[in-house]
């Protein structure tokens, strides 16, 4: 018969002491007892990644696809060009296993000089490029196909939003949609701003009001943009 295990007796344990158990097994009690199953597992597309899954479908000479950008519900990529004839394919494989996604984009042509928005074609999903994005305590709204939008400089942009005081002056020559102006100001910084492109001052002002600089806080705002109707 198997040994009973030890216990020990009250609860008389010093600080930084730690309860020691021994437990006896009849090895040859126990191997009686014991029976092996064979059982047979099955994996399928349910159980890969979305890296897995292209990996196994795309041929072997095409690169991999391993990272996009998200905006909002639209995943950014920047193909090759021999990704061209399956690009369709990795669209939809990037929506059935992200499931926060709702369409995929391909950049197209260079960044815009002027502007600074990108050319890009929608591969999977729905033709919706109204995003919002929410970054360093603001809420952000704004067409992603007429504006410039970078989520890789989202630390870029807590770095220097983390040094912000109310004596703070600001000035954002290239304001975008606002992801260095609205925080600041919402921490009561001065703050002067600008955009060239109209869509992005439209967005800016919206966005400064959604986050209710312009309301509950004493930030002063200078914007200087286009006023052409968008």
């Amino acid at each position: 018969m198997p040994a009973q295990p030890t216990m020990p007796m009250g609860n008389g344990y010093g600080l930084g002491e730690t309860e020691t158990k021994s437990i006896f097994v009849d090895t040859d009690e126990f191997s009686q007892n014991v029976e092996f199953i064979t059982y047979e597992l099955e994996l399928g597309y349910d159980n890969w990644s979305a890296e897995e899954v292209l990996k196994s479908v795309l041929p072997t000479d095409i690169p991999a696809v391993t990272g996009f950008s998200v905006v909002g519900h639209v995943a950014h990529l920047n193909l090759k060009e021999t990704h061209a004839p399956y690009k369709s394919v990795i669209g939809e494989v990037l929506l059935d296993k992200h499931m926060n996604l709702q369409s995929v984009v391909n950049k197209t042509d260079n960044i815009d000089n002027t502007y600074r928005n990108f050319a890009m074609e929608l591969v999977a999903g729905k033709d919706d490029m109204n995003v919002t994005v929410k970054e360093n305590g603001c809420t952000f709204q704004f067409d992603f196909s007429k504006v410039y939008w970078n989520s890789r400089l989202g630390t870029e942009h807590e770095r220097v939003i983390s040094s912000i005081t109310p004596d703070t002056v600001l000035y954002d020559v290239f304001a975008g949609v606002g992801p260095f102006a609205v925080p600041a100001a919402k921490k009561l910084a001065t703050v002067y701003c600008n955009d060239l492109n109209p869509h992005s001052y439209k967005f800016l002002s919206r966005n400064l009001i959604a986050n209710k600089v312009k309301g509950e806080y004493k930030s002063i705002i200078w914007m200087v943009g286009s006023s052409s109707k968008t």
